[in-house]
């Protein structure tokens, strides 16, 4: 017995391990930010690094790649390797949450781990050896060479200095190094401090070579009006540079000595050359900050444009591994292999910001944003586009009640599904109302339109559906504070009686399906998120640095402290640990995730989500013990992981007999909910009698699936009294009673 106690528990722990820890990106599979950098070993082994802290790596050519190592809130900036095996990333600024600004690998980058060398005031750096590194600074100017145990930075170069309303600033700063052939290092430098405050209006270009590795440096050329940004040497004689406005390009063919301006784009005033690559003597590559490649193929005498993503992105770079195959990188990464003539996308991913994401089973997920829905059919591996005529969709809703039957809402325009998407139809609100904010359903029959808004007051509105949606109700919410009422994002069932907002003002809820509302005065928020478990457990952002928890339904509160400062856009629970504790998870902008564990001393603990993009909404399928959860936002991100838990409403096929339970609430007035459960497909009736025995009103009489449903009852029209309700199904029949208190 002992012996399977063990194996039991190791099974259960590992999975315990395995599931609360990792969440994996499931699309796009290359991560829709900005890339900084890229380059190449050899002909199949390359890696790319982005805004959002992810190393990613390619074996086979570009193909595919997939990520080695993630920083979450760091921005990496540079990649560079010495040799095959060891190389070097590097984050400017590196976020003060993380202070890390160095990694190394030397293992061909399968793995990366950080250094505790301190790169984070580097404009850019140059790798001379595995012991050996120069890097030139933003402020003071400099260029700094690293070569001794004790980490001490010898400063090699400084740009002379000028005083400007009792400020000292230096000339300029160097913008890009590169080692040549005979082992001589070319530093590419601008006075740009100096030309934008009067101080010199010629010479702001400058070159600097060094010939014993960074220890002392000559000045190689000096010379033009234009602030250099980008350079590349193809050899010893032949060279280019590219400026920072109107994307001037010079060449030189006498080792950096003389120069002569070859392209320039007068209608280009704020676009630059970004990065410079070289194919042979006769032809290169410019990419330009405005998104486009510039190219020559004869030296210089012709050029060509092509226009590939019109944003603007000081960082954008052309690589080639070979003469035909090169890529582009910046906000869009793109690939060729004809020799730049053609370029298409590598990640040809949707990249629109999902508002809503809603899943009904571990395969079978909608996600809404941009004006288009989406379908995904394998998890949200791959998505398709599904529906695109809708209006704005800032802050549309979406509620799928089952793989057929779902429910969208955008500005005053409802859609309506019954086939999983393949058709919607709509409708609209009264052409006074201009605006709502989402929409959820708690079965079947009774939903929300949430915050509608009307065009002659500051007013705000619930339109609520007891029917299935043939016909809506409107109610105004009310603040007992005597304030208009500020937006929401979110609203939640529990059960029939516990319907939750909250916004600015608080937590709010209704136990009345949206007719009232009370105010909980016990709590306060900043933001438009919460959740609630069950009636009793629920939480709520009390700022950007508290979360507060409530275990016996808002009546007292306890609060957390965040590791760092947090907006909350979405917080979930997630169920209760196999140890009986409240999991959470908490997501917010820049691509923070937090999964806090109730009593753990070292939670809450952020989490990788491979981007830096808003996180909006959380999506969820209970599946036996297991909960799976989606989580999307800006750029399509989407990321799923699972998690063991214990407190989780039943497989809604597990149902063995047929059961129903007592309505909830009992007293009630006029809203009371009643649950049963059904374990095979049956023709389904329930009934309301007085307590004279007579049918005063059918709830339900439909063919209804295996598993828990329920159904609620609006009493407004009866009088207070005792009254029964009966279901019928198949053989079974059931009668209970319950009281009407008005």
């Amino acid at each position: 017995m002992e012996y399977f106690k063990i194996i039991f528990f190791t099974i259960i722990f590992s999975l315990l391990e395995t599931s609360s820890a990792q969440w994996q990106l499931r699309y796009p599979l290359i991560p829709n930010v900005p890339i900084n950098d890229i380059t190449f070993i050899n002909s199949n082994e390359g890696f790319v690094i982005n805004t959002s802290g992810s190393i990613l790596k390619t074996t086979d050519g570009g193909i595919n790649w997939k990520i080695v190592f993630h920083s979450q809130r760091n921005t990496f900036s540079e990649i560079k390797f010495l040799d095959v095996h060891h190389g070097f990333v590097f984050s400017p600024a590196s976020c003060q949450r993380d202070d890390n600004s160095f990694l190394v690998t030397s293992d061909k980058g399968n793995s990366w781990s950080y250094s505790n060398i301190n790169i984070s005031d580097a404009t850019t750096f140059l790798p001379l050896s595995t012991t050996s590194i120069i890097k030139s600074t933003d402020y003071p100017g400099t260029i700094q060479k690293l070569d001794n145990f004790w980490i001490n930075w010898k400063v090699t170069y400084s740009f002379p200095e000028f005083l400007y309303d009792d400020y000292v600033s230096p000339f300029g700063k160097i913008k890009q190094f590169q080692k040549l052939s005979n082992n001589e290092i070319y530093a590419l430098g601008s006075n740009n401090y100096a030309k934008q405050y009067g101080i010199i209006n010629d010479s702001i270009s400058i070159i600097l070579v060094s010939k014993d590795l960074g220890d002392t440096w000559d000045t190689l050329w000096c010379g033009n009006k234009d602030a250099a940004n980008a350079f590349k040497f193809y050899n010893l004689k032949i060279g280019w540079i590219g400026s920072e406005i109107n994307d001037i390009i010079y060449k030189t063919t006498d080792g950096g000595k003389n120069w002569h301006r070859v392209y320039i784009d007068t209608l280009k005033d704020y676009s630059s050359i970004s990065s410079i690559y070289t194919i042979d003597s006769l032809t290169v590559f410019c990419a330009s900050s405005s998104g486009e490649i510039i190219y020559s193929t004869d030296g210089g005498e012709n050029w060509h444009q092509i226009q590939l993503t019109n944003i603007q992105y000081p960082n954008s770079k052309v690589y080639f591994i070979n003469k035909k195959h090169g890529f582009f990188i910046g906000t869009k990464f793109f690939t060729t292999k004809d020799s730049g003539k053609t370029w298409s996308l590598e990640s040809d991913s949707f990249d629109e910001i999902i508002t809503k994401i809603d899943f009904v089973n571990e395969k079978r997920g909608w996600a809404i944003g941009d004006n288009k829905i989406f379908y995904t059919s394998d998890g949200g591996y791959n998505w398709e586009l599904q529906y695109s005529t809708l209006k704005n969709l800032s802050y549309a809703g979406l509620d799928m009640i089952d793989s057929l039957e779902g429910w969208a809402i955008s500005d005053n325009i409802i859609y309506h599904t019954v086939d999983g998407g393949k058709t919607w139809l709509n409708s609209s609100l009264p052409s006074e109302y201009y605006f709502s904010r989402g929409i959820q359903f708690l079965n079947k029959m009774v939903g929300i339109i949430f915050e509608v808004r009307n065009f002659s007051n500051n007013n705000a509105y619930n339109y609520v559906t007891k029917d299935g949606g043939k016909t809506w109700e409107l109610y105004q919410i009310q603040n007992p504070l005597a304030q208009s009422i500020s937006s929401f994002f979110k609203i939640k069932f529990v059960d029939g009686g516990h319907l939750y907002f909250a916004n600015q003002q608080g937590l709010w809820i209704s136990r009345d399906t949206a007719r009232t509302w009370e105010l909980n005065t016990k709590i306060k928020t900043k933001f438009f998120t919460f959740d609630f478990l069950d009636t009793l457990n629920g939480c709520v952002p009390i700022n950007h640095e508290q979360i507060g928890y409530t275990t016996d339904g808002g009546n007292s509160w306890n609060s957390i402290l965040l590791p760092f400062p947090v907006q909350a856009n979405d917080i979930i629970i997630a169920g209760r640990d196999y140890y009986g504790k409240l999991i959470t998870y908490v997501a917010s902008v820049n691509g923070d995730l937090l999964r806090i564990l109730e009593g753990d001393f070292f939670s809450p603990r952020s989490i990788n989500t491979y981007t830096d993009l808003y996180l909006n909404s959380f999506a969820t399928y209970h599946n036996g013990n297991f909960i799976n959860l989606w989580l999307a936002g800006y750029g399509f991100q989407i990321l799923y992981t699972n998690d063991y838990v214990t407190s989780i409403k039943n497989d809604n096929s597990s149902i063995l007999h047929f059961k129903i339970e007592q309505n909830y609430p009992n007293p009630f007035n006029p809203f009371t909910t009643i649950r049963y459960g059904i374990p095979k497909e049956s023709l389904v009736t329930i009934k309301i009698f007085d307590v004279l025995g007579r049918e005063v009103t059918t709830l339900l009489n439909a063919e209804q699936k295996a598993g828990e449903h329920e159904v609620v009852w609006d009493a407004k029209d009866f009088a207070s009294g005792v009254y029964f309700y009966q279901i019928k199904a198949g053989d079974f029949l059931a009668v209970k009673k319950m009281l009407l208190v008005k």
